[in-house]
């Protein structure tokens, strides 16, 4: 797992695949200091945010965070009596549609008021309800919604884009990780194009983009609800996999049954044939990632990766998160457009530990960004409380 997971065939395209590195988010003055290599429990997020209100109907608490990803940044919290950490439980849970089909217009509508005042939109969130055992993506476990507003950091872009190839071995797991690139690609050979309510669209490597339209359809209950039944598919189509190739362990490693063939197994699960690029990809993923179950395996990589990348002895944790798959299916997605239309970008992950918001997708881009590295000053402070009362 310390080397490239993608066969020599595809390595070109996902070390050319573009990303952002970095655009910084300065934090509340008086947030304290962050601690970036800390696993924050559940409780400890909330102590870092002050609840702006509470909405019944939704079950949604509006957050004024104290490390936000942007000065002009919204959080939306899960806040009902059972934490639901996912778009479908929400989705289908009891009134689940209802509040769906509430939440969404108003989320949709402050996203059309910030790109009324000249800035770019996002809206992103973060799908890993059952990694515990490292640094979560979702560090709480309850679905939350961010809405970003950039203005002044687009200008930043030409200067911070690079490729996967000139990043680090771990900035690039985390930003742009081989997964989101074979995902991707099994994915786009697996649905059924014509059945698919929405285009899907090639936009970047390991991105998986389908195009909505308009904020405005974010207002659809249909939209809503076949949003809902795409994530519904990829789902269902990573579990069945997962469960045809072995055991997937407490440590989100695939213990393969004995003699797999993995090509075979793949492709008879997903119907397709297992010359097909997406079965070779996947196949040649496990094929690797399997092999870390071997005594003393994961420890080995840790030291060549921190010779590799030039890295001490206080960077490991962030080494070993990069080479420790999450459990289950984990995925940001993010709403924000691209060449004038609004669409669903999935970044579908087993490494990275950055969610929806901290690797944003602006433009079709990942982009990483960095919390906490500076205090708001007071004209930031006044833009942000504008931009709370906008939403």
């Amino acid at each position: 797992m310390a080397g490239i997971l993608v066969p020599l065939e595809q390595r070109p395209e996902y070390m050319a695949a573009p990303v952002g590195n970095f655009i910084t988010a300065p934090a509340m003055p008086d947030a304290g200091p962050l601690q970036l290599n800390e696993l924050v429990e559940p409780q400890d997020i909330h102590e870092l945010a002050d609840v702006i209100r509470f909405d019944k109907e939704t079950q949604m608490a509006l957050i004024n965070k104290r490390f936000p990803h942007a000065v002009e940044e919204a959080m939306w919290l899960q806040a009902g009596e059972v934490a639901l950490p996912t778009l479908n439980s929400y989705f289908r849970a009891t009134d689940g549609e209802r509040r769906a089909n509430r939440l969404f217009p108003q989320m949709a509508s402050c996203a059309e008021a910030i790109e009324a005042t000249g800035s770019y939109a996002a809206l992103s969130w973060s799908n890993d309800p059952k990694t515990f055992h490292r640094p979560s993506i979702q560090g709480e476990k309850r679905l939350h919604f961010q809405l970003t507003a950039r203005n002044d950091e687009l200008l930043e872009l030409p200067d911070i884009t690079t490729t996967n190839g000139e990043l680090s071995f771990v900035d690039r797991r985390r930003l742009s990780e081989e997964f989101s690139f074979v995902a991707k690609t099994v994915l786009t050979e697996i649905v059924d194009h014509e059945q698919l309510p929405f285009e899907l669209t090639d936009i970047h490597p390991g991105i998986l983009s389908l195009k909505i339209g308009d904020w405005s359809d974010l207002k659809e209950p249909t939209t809503i609800a076949e949003v809902a039944d795409f994530i519904s598919f990829i789902e269902e189509r990573y579990d069945e996999i997962a469960a045809a190739l072995g055991t997937e362990d407490e440590g989100g490693l695939i213990i393969p049954k004995e003699r797999t063939n993995f090509e075979q197994v793949i492709a008879q699960v997903s119907g397709l044939d297992t010359d097909q690029a997406g079965v070779l990809m996947l196949a040649n993923f496990i094929r690797h990632t399997a092999q870390w179950t071997k005594a003393g395996a994961l420890d080995r990589a840790v030291d060549f990766v921190a010779a590799k990348d030039g890295l001490g002895d206080d960077r490991r944790e962030n080494i070993l998160t990069t080479l420790t798959p999450s459990k289950g299916l984990t995925y940001s997605g993010n709403f924000s457009r691209w060449k004038g239309d609004v669409y669903l970008n999935m970044r579908i992950c087993k490494f990275s530990d950055l969610g929806g918001a901290g690797c944003a997708i602006i433009e079709g881009i990942p982009v990483r960004i960095k919390k906490g590295r500076v205090p708001m000053n007071r004209a930031q402070l006044e833009k942000r409380r504008d931009f709370l009362r906008l939403v």
